[in-house]
């Protein structure tokens, strides 16, 4: 663990249960290919099986999808949290900086990286839902026409309010 405080304590944490969660699916998934394989069943059989060929692979690539995606989830959950608990200023650093409550970069750097780490994650579940739906043979043109629609609606409406947000975010990357 890099870092003191329970902000450091508490990524240090989250990483352990990264690193748990991600076992934890590559061990169920080697269960179920020793599984399949002494039930006799090979993933090139299923391919060449003829009715349910095209639906055993179109399941199969979104699922690989679903976990490549789960992989990069955890991937940068687990960056954001090795850098949170590095960044994290010691107890007696706010205390050096005469009693006006921090202004360090490490605490800048604090505020940002949760709002990176909710950006990241709903980029990676929305661009992994679509790509996952994609390889399973369904259309996903409409889905992305519908949300480009309804982000233009809500760009318009909370103009403002991205416009403050994203100020803010460039103002504490720029140490101002």
């Amino acid at each position: 663990m890099q870092g003191d405080g329970p902000v450091a304590e508490a990524a240090h944490l989250m990483t352990h249960q990264s690193y748990v969660r991600v076992g934890r699916v590559v061990l169920f998934a080697v269960l179920i290919l020793a599984a399949l394989r002494l039930w006799g069943v090979k993933l090139q059989n299923l391919a060449a099986a003829g009715v349910g060929a095209k639906l055993a692979a179109d399941l199969m690539s979104g699922l690989i999808v679903i976990v490549i995606g789960y992989l990069v989830w955890e991937i940068v959950n687990l960056w954001i949290n090795r850098r949170l608990a590095a960044d994290m200023p010691d107890s007696g650093e706010a205390a050096v900086a005469g009693g006006e409550g921090g202004g360090a970069g490490k605490t800048r750097m604090a505020t940002v990286l949760p709002l990176m780490q909710i950006s990241a994650q709903v980029t990676i579940a929305i661009i992994t839902t679509l790509l996952a739906l994609s390889q399973m043979g369904l259309n996903s043109t409409p889905l992305l026409a519908g949300a480009g629609v309804f982000g233009l609606a809500i760009g318009f409406g909370a103009q403002t309010l991205v416009k403050d947000v994203v100020s803010g975010v460039f103002f504490l990357l720029d140490d101002a």
